[in-house]
């Protein structure tokens, strides 16, 4: 919303707020906000009543059952994890790692050879051992940020 914007409405809630106080709106120094005219028919329309009791009980279930519905949807089963989309993208990342980490294990060489282009020279089974620990922080992550 732009300054400009939130300076009409800052001005209709003012007019609105005396109209309503005062029966009528105070002399603006500027002219009239818009929808000036609309509030006013409606003020003359509409006489105040307070809320009834039964109306008011039946608002409170209504939001006290909407929140709770919207906090159970924040707990979903693991199966639903892949339905949404953001999900779908997640757990397609966990299975190409899971895919790397399994073919570095079966097609690499088994031993102490030293990996080539890494700073510490660790062997294949370290290698492999690394990316499995990296997989399962994805893994974790993925799990608890769907949890939320």
């Amino acid at each position: 919303m732009s300054e400009e914007e939130r300076l009409k409405d800052e001005q209709l809630a003012a007019f609105t707020d005396s109209l309503l106080e005062e029966g009528e709106p105070r002399s603006m120094d500027a002219e009239q906000p818009p929808l000036a005219d609309t509030v006013e028919v409606l003020a003359r329309a509409l006489e105040p009543a307070p809320v009834r009791d039964r109306l008011r009980r039946q608002l409170g279930q209504r939001v006290a059952a909407q929140w709770t519905r919207q906090r159970q949807a924040r707990r979903r089963p693991l199966p639903r994890l892949f339905g949404g989309a953001a999900q779908r993208w997640a757990w397609a990342t966990v299975a190409a790692l899971t895919v790397v980490a399994i073919a570095m294990a079966a097609l690499l060489p088994t031993g102490t050879t030293p990996v080539a282009g890494t700073v510490t020279g660790v062997g294949i089974g370290t290698a492999v051992a690394a990316v499995a620990v990296v997989l399962a922080g994805v893994l974790i992550t993925v799990w608890l940020r769907s949890r939320r």
